[in-house]
């Protein structure tokens, strides 16, 4: 899911992949997921005064298959900075108050295509990840310490990807 949306002129999105149906991920889609999931959360903790797009965009590597790691959002739904392959060449310091959308994207022919996305402001310290629609569960076998989402589905789901 890639969603997008405009309220009072300013923008957001957000991308998970889930699996539809009372069905399981096999074991590779799971560190498929997993690994797309840790780089999502590895760029997002990088997202601190003082660091580039260029250190946000290697924190995610090797799960972005696309140039294009994120970039920021507002008035318009892709506005600077960018995060991609030229970070390095044209770096751009983050400073408190910047809004950014990051999406890494991992997977492997014949396996699956994992794309997930946090929405996230800069602050003074951690960064306050806005984007509240959890991840799915089945996929996970760690939870990363700045994910305060997963957790909220339901308890069959998370008896189940326990009993694997």
């Amino acid at each position: 899911m890639d969603l997008g949306g405009c309220f009072a002129g300013y923008w957001g999105d957000f991308t998970r992949t889930v699996i539809c149906g009372d069905i399981m991920p096999t074991r590779r889609q799971r560190e498929l997921f997993q690994g797309t999931y840790n780089a999502l959360f590895n760029a997002c903790a990088m997202c601190r005064p003082g660091k580039t797009t260029a250190d946000v965009y290697k924190a995610a590597q090797p799960y972005v298959l696309t140039d294009m790691l994120g970039h920021g959002a507002g008035t318009n739904p892709w506005e600077s900075p960018h995060f991609s392959l030229m970070s390095d060449k044209t770096p751009f310091t983050l400073v408190p108050g910047i809004a950014i959308n990051l999406e890494p994207y991992g997977g492997e022919v014949g396996v699956g295509d994992f794309r997930l996305e946090n929405d996230l402001i800069t602050t003074d310290g951690d960064p306050d990840i806005y984007t509240t629609y959890p991840f799915d569960e089945r996929f996970l076998d760690d939870v990363h310490p700045l994910d305060h989402t997963t957790g909220r589905t339901s308890q069959r789901l998370y008896d189940k990807v326990c009993d694997r």
